[in-house]
């Protein structure tokens, strides 16, 4: 099955790297480095399946030489933060067979780079492990008409909102600058040469590429460059694996990740097929439900239009029967007013009858009204329920960033006590030492005692020769 991957990368010298050694890598060839004449040489790199240059009108000829257009790339980049090229790496249909795999980059280089004026390096890169990409080198400095490299900021004149020119003031005149000449002089300012730098780019290269994918691929493998976020769809997005993670298989975390996103998804799926019979079965219920309420309605209208037909039927027998009467004979106008009067009853009723047909389709539209409105629950809960998912998404990922950070933490205090340990068994003295310590305690101790002996001799002898002068002065 087919899967989206683009993405776009920058080759810098404030990175450390080179155009050319970039270019030998993606292609697997052998390529000398003019500036500092080592030689690149790939040429037992495995998996290089193809390879192909392709240039604008205006390109020298001899750039279809990768040495010799990277080289160019090299001497004209001189800034030591200087960008060399830009690298969009694209996954291939697994599917496709590979005259159809060529046919399909080319066309895409042709019509979104080369067209616009860049120079472009690609490779296929195809290790038969179910992976098959293309890296493509794209050129970040334009090319003249006469096949020289174009710079890659210009400068114009600064223009308002309404394109016109904006001049220089002179602050101390408050008037326009004069140049020499009596030229007047305008703002200026600088911009790109080209808009490939541009962000919107990104798009528009991300959407072309599945547009170009999609015309080879079947209807039900269709891939699209937009997130499921985007696409409205309720799934979790996997991780980028890489043949690293790959060949270790499940011990990777990459792996068991996506392991666990792809099950997640399947229950999704389960989950939205049981919402949609829900619906159908909820749509079958209410249609059931307003047909039984037409009914109904059509039942007790017919009824009552019945017993109105009879009751007026019985009523006008009765008329009859007393017409036939000889008493009735003498009151015919009270006679002929009753019957009018009926008359213009069943004429009222059948009126009411007819406003009344438009309840049904009231009914209907109140039927209608609650079932958008039990959809939008179901959408609501169905909302709450992918946002509970992200956000456990989200702390399960970051769990998994924390972790060896914490881990890391760990080792480091436990690195942290075991060399407080070996320290103090290092500091810690011996058996000869503490013994040779206590000696000097014992020692210090009877000096001490020695001392203050000394003392209170040397006192009382000052004492003794005290009194005995202080007798002798007497």
């Amino acid at each position: 099955m087919a899967i989206y991957h683009l993405s776009l990368k920058t080759i810098s010298r404030s990175k450390g790297q080179s155009a050319v050694a970039s270019s030998a890598y993606r292609s697997g060839s052998k390529l000398k480095d003019f500036e500092t004449g080592e030689v690149k040489d790939f040429t037992k790199k495995h998996g290089v399946a193809y390879s192909e240059i392709q240039l604008p009108a205006q390109a020298p000829a001899k750039y279809k030489d990768r040495e010799e257009l990277w080289n160019a790339v090299e001497e004209k980049e001189s800034k030591s933060n200087s960008q060399l090229a830009r690298e969009v790496e694209v996954a291939l249909p697994s599917e496709l067979e590979r005259p159809t795999q060529i046919k399909l980059v080319h066309d895409y280089v042709q019509t979104n780079f080369v067209d616009r004026g860049m120079c472009a390096d690609w490779s296929i890169h195809d290790k038969e492990d179910g992976n098959p990409h293309a890296h493509i080198m794209l050129t970040t400095r334009a090319i003249k008409k006469n096949g020289t490299w174009a710079p890659k900021q210009k400068s114009t004149y600064l223009l308002d909102e309404n394109g016109a020119k904006v001049p220089q003031i002179d602050p101390k005149t408050g008037q326009q600058k004069i140049g020499a000449r009596g030229r007047k002089m305008w703002q200026r300012t600088t911009e790109s040469y080209t808009d490939w730098n541009d962000r919107n780019n990104a798009e528009i290269w991300r959407k072309s590429w599945a547009e170009s994918c999609n015309q080879y691929l079947a209807p039900d493998n269709k891939i699209d460059h937009r997130s499921y976020e985007r696409q409205g769809v309720e799934r979790l997005p996997t991780v980028h694996e890489g043949h690293v993670a790959r060949e270790m298989g499940r011990r990777s975390e990459r792996v068991q990740t996506n392991q666990q996103i792809k099950a997640s998804n399947q229950q999704i799926l389960a989950l939205e097929q049981v919402l949609m019979e829900l619906r159908l079965r909820i749509k079958e219920l209410v249609k059931q439900v307003q047909e039984a309420i037409n009914e109904r309605i059509r039942r007790s209208e017919f009824n009552r239009i019945n017993n109105e037909t009879g009751r007026v039927d019985s009523e006008k027998r009765a008329i009859d029967e007393s017409t036939t009467d000889t008493q009735s004979q003498r009151q015919p106008a009270t006679q002929l007013s009753r019957v009018a009067e009926l008359s213009r009853q069943i004429e009222q009723r059948e009126r009411d009858t007819e406003q009344r047909k438009p309840t049904t389709t009231q009914s209907s539209q109140s039927i209608d009204r609650l079932t958008i409105a039990i959809g939008r629950t179901k959408q609501t809960t169905r909302d709450l329920g992918t946002d509970y998912n992200r956000q456990s998404s989200r702390k399960r990922r970051l769990g998994d960033a924390v972790k060896p950070i914490a881990d890391g933490l760990q080792r480091a205090t436990k690195r942290k006590q075991l060399t407080a340990m070996n320290k103090a068994k290092t500091n810690q003295p011996s058996s000869l030492d503490q013994a040779f310590k206590a000696y000097r305690s014992r020692l210090s101790k009877d000096q001490k005692v020695k001392q203050q002996a000394k003392i209170r001799q040397r006192n009382t002898q000052h004492k003794i020769n005290y009194q005995g002068g202080h007798e002798r002065g007497r």
